[in-house]
Parts: C-alpha cells; structure tokens; sequence
C-alpha cells in the first residue's frame, strides 16, 4: 500500500525525534544543572502541599496539617533518594528511579501495557530524553521559585521540543493553537480513585489509590484544551474529596483519536438530551463542565493546576457532530 505523504511526514518526524531525544540526553545528562535543586518542586515538594493548604483544599476538610502526612516521603531530601548507586549519570537512566515515586505514571505503564496500548515512546526513550534539555533540567529543577508543577517554567519538556506540528493534517490546521498535542494523541486519561485518607496519610499515593484509564478528559488549561485526570480521597463520614487537574498522561498513540470520538459522541449526545456523565464509570472522552458531570453523592469538588471547564462554545462544538459544523 502505498504511504500518504502525511503519513511519511509522520513517520520522519518520529525518527527525527528520537534521534534528537538521544542526542540531548547524551549531550546533557552529564550537565545536569543543579544548581537550582535547592528551590525545584523535587526539593521542596510544595506543590501538593499548595493544592493541600489551598482554600477549598482538602485541609478544609481533614484539619490535619500538610507536615503530618506520607506525602513528603516522595520527595528528595538528598540526592541519594535518585542517586541510589553513584552520582553518575548513567546510573539515573532507569526508569525505574522516577517510576517509584511517580505512582500515576507507573500505572499508567501496567494498565497500558495490559491493554496492548504502550506509549509510543515506551522502551525506546526515557524521562530524561524529555525532562532534560540544553535549556533546562526539569529534573533537577529550573530557574525560579515554583509552588506548583503548573506554574510557568516550571516544567518545560514539550512534544514540540521534538516535533514540529504537520499542517498537511487537517486537524492539525483546524485545531492549531487551540489544543494541546495530548489532547488527540493521548489514548486515555490516568485517574486515581477511592484513596482512603487515613492511608493516604500515613504513606502518601503508594499503594492506596485504584488506577483507571477509562476514559480521556478535556480541560482547559494555558489558553488550550488539554487533558485532565481526577483523584478521590474517601473521608471518615462518608464524604468524597474530589481533585481535577490538567495533566498529561503518558500513553501518546500513534494514531491521533478519531474526530467523532469528541465531536457527537455518545457521551455527548447524553449531554446535548440534558443528562450527566457518571465520571466513575464514563468510557470515552468527557468534558470538564461540573454542570454535566455526576461525581457521586456527598462530594467536594476542588481543581487544580489553573484548569477551568471547558465554556459555551466549546461544549457546543462538542455536542454537535463534524458533518453538522
């Protein structure tokens, strides 16, 4: 069969990438710029500690104070914590020494890998082919004072670091500069569900939140329509703590999500005949518009990261399908 010439653009691209990853990472890693580790999120780890505290955080329903929880046993009081067998940089590019801390992620790899839907990056790049550039080290942290992963330059590892948008693709014409790449190319949205309080407090997310990636939320966030995730905290009493939050999920797909999958769906034909999404048993894409969306009963609602839902416009533009608009 012969390749479209979209096809082979994307194909280039691919190679392109992973070429430069490797470039980078070797050129860099042996550079590292620690010299604003003392200040990086990694440091201090306060960016679950500022959702935490926030007003309408989950403090307003616990009462227990941030320094009294596991949260912190994640976060790098030395360089031992990811330096585990030398300083050397080559001894950094497991993996498995990000993968430990970052629950979500390393969910996100076992549920993918069940399914049959690994990231494309998976086993051929690594978190440090993209989280370490030659102007920036998000590992070791970036210039400036950061309360949160969310706040501007505190990440900068980008798609587009690598990839330069084709605009031979149409959806690549018609959506430029309102979404975010994650958007289309992501299969699905890691969530976090039924963590217990008193288990999050006493060791943090390791081990006590239920991994699901059944469905892909859309949020916006940074001028774009991104993608989301939830987690819910169950709480002596009965009630649910409920966090939404824009946030790339690592299981980027060859193929881009097909445009009926956001415009006309199922999901939104539910919403156009004036009915609510159950977001713990949704499938598919879901907008982020608390006025649609069912988190159960007894539940306080926080969000995160700068995300906000989607507004008129957009659901409308979801609600109707691409022959209609």
């Amino acid at each position: 069969m012969k390749k479209s010439k979209a096809t082979k653009a994307i194909a280039m691209s691919a190679m392109v990438a992973l070429a430069l990853a490797a470039f980078v990472s070797a050129a860099y890693a042996a550079k590292a710029n620690t010299k604003f580790h003392t200040k990086s999120l990694h440091k201090t780890g306060a960016g679950l500690k500022h959702w935490y505290d926030a007003a309408g955080g989950l403090k307003s329903l616990t009462k227990a104070e941030y320094d009294t929880l596991g949260c912190k046993s994640c976060h790098t009081a030395t360089c031992k914590a990811c330096h585990v067998t030398s300083m050397k940089a080559a001894d950094t590019r497991d993996p498995k020494t990000c993968l430990g801390c970052h629950q979500s992620i390393a969910a996100t790899f076992d549920l993918s890998k069940a399914a049959g839907k690994l990231d494309v990056h998976e086993g051929k790049m690594i978190c440090n082919d993209c989280h370490i550039g030659e102007a920036f080290d998000d590992i070791h942290g970036n210039e400036g004072s950061f309360n949160t992963k969310s706040d501007a330059g505190a990440i900068k590892a980008s798609c587009l670091n690598c990839h330069k948008e084709d605009q031979e693709i149409k959806a690549h014409k018609v959506h430029k500069g309102k979404l975010a790449c994650q958007s289309c190319h992501v299969e699905a949205s890691i969530s976090m569900f039924d963590g217990k309080f008193a288990d999050f407090a006493k060791s943090g997310y390791k081990g006590v939140f239920t991994p699901k990636m059944d469905w892909t939320m859309l949020i916006n966030a940074d001028g774009k329509i991104t993608t989301g995730r939830v987690k819910t905290i169950k709480l002596d009493g009965g009630k649910t703590f409920v966090s939404v939050e824009p946030y790339y999920t690592h299981n980027v797909t060859k193929k881009a999500l097909n445009c009926s999958a956001c415009h006309g769906s199922a999901n939104m034909v539910a919403v156009k005949d004036g009915k609510k999404i159950a977001v713990a048993s949704a499938k598919g894409v879901i907008p982020f518009d608390p006025a649609v969306l069912d988190f159960g009963a007894d539940t306080v609602v926080q969000v995160i990261g700068g995300g906000t839902a989607l507004d008129a416009k957009q659901m409308t533009k979801m609600k109707m399908t691409i022959k209609d608009q």
